[in-house]
């Protein structure tokens, strides 16, 4: 490999410099806040409901959980009698998972998420440290930026699978940095290929890890791996993939006629809004996509639903200020990472230029699923852009502190976490009293 390595300095975060100052605590504080935050929502809002935008279809998953405790994996035939029996097209690792926590009943079942979302803190945390060893505070600020967003904190509360997919796709991401660090031998390959499987696993969308890791090896090449080893690193991460996942596309294949049942999800979720229904209210796709990314970009801070709105799922929304907080954040946050792609070469190594291009893909392929999918239904929830979750804090991080001059970036970091932790407080009160 071609990147210079730097001398360990503990065994817990190696090559790294160590955060000076009241820095040093500032991660044990945020994942602190992430936990009082989340235990608060779990302990908070009610069980039994499906339609909180805060707690996504939870009724739903839980349903799931308790029939794999039955010995019965849902089928969309078994299923048909059971109002709560629409996820039934999940792959189940969360849902065996959860089965080890069904006895702490369904606030306890909530516990699984939180630890996922403890464990993905971490991930991003140790990934932001290996990526830039010699800058603790944008690993600090993009743990931060994941911890107390506030639809994530209430999401990775809450009985669903999406906490466990945003686990495994960060610890994905995570192998692949190691390999561009260290290389790409086999037994690293098996392991990316074994997690994209679990990945897999626990939600169809897990599959966009497979041509991003590609990417990955193939961008590999530029920093000293041989074809042989490309070639052989693929062919072992397919076969991790392989084989944690082979047998539930057999699976499904047997079942449904086909590997992944998405004729059947279509026919099954007919009667959910249409994107021609929303189209033709609205005047036209123009006026769609306007009406869809505003309430996205609303619902992937912070959003919640009434008790009293739960029977349809409506959203509620926090203060418009709030929102214009916000998108004042996404525009600054978009001219820093303008600046820094004319900087590149002063900021980055090429390693680490080549390993963001791999986050920014594994973003694309996300929001482009997520645009399909808008095509067809109107389901403007945020949320299903949290599997990108690590690109996403490493681009705010990374945005949001080179707009800043280099004297006033640990104040200017201090004035993001504290807004995203002070909406995440107000967002939580709104839970509370709903």
């Amino acid at each position: 490999m071609n990147e210079p390595q730097a001398p360990a300095m503990s065994p817990l975060f190696p090559e790294t410099v160590a955060a000076k100052g009241a820095w040093r605590f500032v991660p044990l504080i945020l994942l602190s806040l992430y936990l009082a935050g989340a235990i608060f929502h779990a302990a908070t809002l009610p069980t039994g409901a499906t339609g909180y935008q805060n707690a996504p279809d939870e009724a739903a998953h839980v349903a799931y959980i308790r029939s794999l405790s039955q010995g019965v994996m849902p089928t969309q035939a078994n299923s048909a009698a059971d109002p709560l029996g629409y996820e039934w097209h999940q792959p189940p690792l969360y849902y065996a998972i959860g089965t080890l926590f069904l006895p702490l009943g369904e606030r306890g079942l909530r516990g699984l998420s939180i630890l996922c979302g403890v464990l993905t803190l971490l991930v991003i945390y140790r990934t932001a440290r290996l990526l830039k060893p010699d800058d603790p505070d944008f690993a600090i600020v993009a743990m931060g930026v994941a911890a107390l967003i506030p639809t994530h904190l209430a999401v990775t509360s809450a009985v669903n699978n999406d906490s466990l997919l945003e686990l495994c796709c960060s610890v994905v991401l995570y192998l692949l940095l190691i390999a561009f660090r260290s290389g790409l031998n086999l037994w690293r390959a098996v392991w990316i290929g074994v997690l994209i499987g679990l990945a897999v696993l626990t939600k169809v969308s897990g599959i966009l890890l497979v041509p991003v890791a590609v990417f990955a090896c193939l961008l590999m090449r530029l920093h000293g791996e041989t074809g042989k080893s490309i070639w052989r690193g693929i062919g072992g991460s397919l076969a991790g993939f392989l084989v944690v996942s082979s047998w539930w596309f057999a699976r499904n294949q047997l079942v449904y006629g086909s590997p992944l049942p998405l004729s059947q999800f279509n026919a099954a979720f007919a009667g959910t809004v249409q994107a021609q229904t929303l189209v033709d209210q609205l005047g036209g796709w123009n006026a769609y996509w306007l009406y869809c990314t505003a309430n996205v970009f609303r619902s992937f801070w912070a959003v919640y639903t009434t008790t009293e709105g739960t029977a349809y799922g409506i959203p509620r929304f926090l203060e418009l200020q709030v929102y214009l907080l916000f998108a004042f954040v996404a525009v600054g946050v978009g001219i820093g990472m303008t600046r820094l792609h004319f900087q590149r070469k002063t900021e980055f190594t090429p390693m680490q230029q080549h390993f963001l291009w791999v986050l920014f893909a594994f973003f694309v392929l996300i929001s482009g699923a997520f645009a399909a999918f808008l095509t067809k239904y109107y389901q403007v929830q945020g949320r299903y852009l949290f599997p990108a979750m690590l690109p996403i804090s490493f681009v705010v991080a990374l945005g949001w502190r080179a707009i800043l001059p280099k004297d006033y970036r640990g104040l200017g970091s201090a004035f993001l976490l504290i807004l995203l932790g002070a909406t995440s407080l107000i967002l939580l009160r709104y839970i509370a009293y709903a």
